[in-house]
């Protein structure tokens, strides 16, 4: 029984994953179509998975990537040559650990004052995350490790970058925000009322 729910959502999952790329491209098309320059796209947790596959699909449809993610020796250099590969540019990597809001702060300033007056961003997408049930668990600035990462670093970024976002170039479409979570994956969180910051489950 089980199995069978679980092999539905990945059916519902993946058609809707479908439609987002036909949807997706349709977009990407009208916005590299202006004959001005590349458009500008912020990947967030762009150094492994799902992320870095939206890194390369972007870089592939004409997109300046700015990757953002945890570096480690070889990793942003072999990343953006990755990047160069699929296409697009110039891309760029900024380092960033998700689990501290200093850091999401530190960067997002730095991407602001680099491309906020040269056509702004045209996209953000955020897909930084972790799988796991652990209850509280502390980050070094004491919030809790997985709300950083799929709630308030999200936040943070897309509030952050807003200004420029609407500064975005682009003379066909609006700057896009994205923000990829495991909708549907997990049950509900019951007990948000009286505990919302997951100190004590």
């Amino acid at each position: 029984q089980n199995q069978r729910r679980h092999q539905m959502k990945l059916r519902k999952t993946m058609t809707i994953l479908a439609s987002l790329k036909t949807e997706h491209q349709t977009l990407a098309s009208k916005i590299t179509s202006n004959g001005t320059k590349n458009p500008t796209a912020v990947v967030v947790g762009a150094t492994n998975g799902i992320g870095k596959g939206c890194a390369k699909t972007l870089a592939s449809y004409g997109y300046n990537v700015i990757a953002v993610g945890r570096n480690k020796p070889g990793r942003s250099e072999s990343l953006l040559k990755e990047l160069r590969d699929a296409g697009g540019g110039p891309h760029d990597f900024r380092t960033c650990d998700c689990f501290s809001l200093k850091e999401v702060k530190e960067c997002a300033s730095s991407i602001t004052a680099d491309y906020g007056a040269k056509g702004g961003i045209d996209a953000l997408v955020m897909t930084q995350g972790m799988a796991t049930i652990q209850g509280f668990t502390p980050t070094k600035e004491g919030n809790d490790e997985k709300l950083t990462l799929h709630v308030w670093s999200r936040a943070a970024f897309a509030g952050l970058l807003l200004p420029s976002l609407l500064a975005s170039s682009s003379s066909t479409s609006c700057p896009v925000v994205l923000s990829v979570l495991s909708g549907g994956i997990h049950s509900p969180y019951t007990k948000y009322a009286t505990d919302p910051e997951l100190k004590s489950n």
